[in-house]
């Protein structure tokens, strides 16, 4: 059996609470670097998600598609007799699949006010989509070249409203799932078929 004296088990235990104090504030101090850390990241993430997709104001005067024919042509939003409906999608995308009654809808609700372009960022599946989805309106493969590059790095569905300043007017990134699905039907003065999240 040991004998250990008041002063030394005292010692012991107010090391024990240095110690302790110390890591305690390690770990506070840790913390607060990983909260503001993680605000900048989430900050980066919004100004990048802002500079990769279109925004009310860009202009987008003409880019370059890939007809059904396969041949290269421009399709011009400036000086266009019209606005223009720009609707990027791909074949292979679950939401676009879900979103293209709406744009069928859309397309033949306000063909007289509006040009509608559909734009597949690949032309993997796209006849297979075409055929099912019967799109009331030209679809091309692009775009191409730097006029389409906020487009082509975006993710999908993506719509823009152009008008014939070449200028966007309103964008919409997604599927219309309720929150984007009610600005959209009051854009367009439409009630469209709800597309639920999961």
């Amino acid at each position: 059996m040991t004998l250990r004296s008041k002063d030394n088990e005292d010692g012991s235990s107010l090391l024990t609470r240095r110690r302790l104090t110390t890591l305690t504030a390690i770990s506070a101090a840790a913390n607060y670097f990983l909260v503001a850390h993680s605000r900048s990241l989430k900050n980066t993430v919004a100004t990048l998600n802002r500079e990769r997709r279109l925004n009310e104001g860009d202009l987008i005067e003409a880019i370059e598609i890939v007809d059904v024919s396969g041949s290269i042509r421009k399709v011009h939003f400036e000086g266009a007799e019209r606005p223009s409906i720009l609707y990027v999608f791909s074949p292979g995308c679950r939401w676009s699949k879900r979103n293209q009654t709406n744009m069928n809808f859309l397309a033949m609700a306000k063909s007289s006010s509006y040009q509608f372009l559909g734009l597949s960022i690949t032309s993997e599946g796209l006849g297979v989509f075409v055929d099912a989805h019967n799109p009331p309106y030209e679809i091309g493969i692009g775009p191409l070249g730097s006029g389409g590059s906020a487009l082509s790095r975006g993710g999908v569905p993506q719509t823009a409203a152009i008008g014939t300043d070449g200028k966007v007017v309103r964008y919409w990134m997604g599927a219309y799932t309720p929150g984007i699905r009610h600005d959209v039907e009051s854009f367009f003065g439409v009630a469209l078929a709800s597309v639920e999240s999961d």
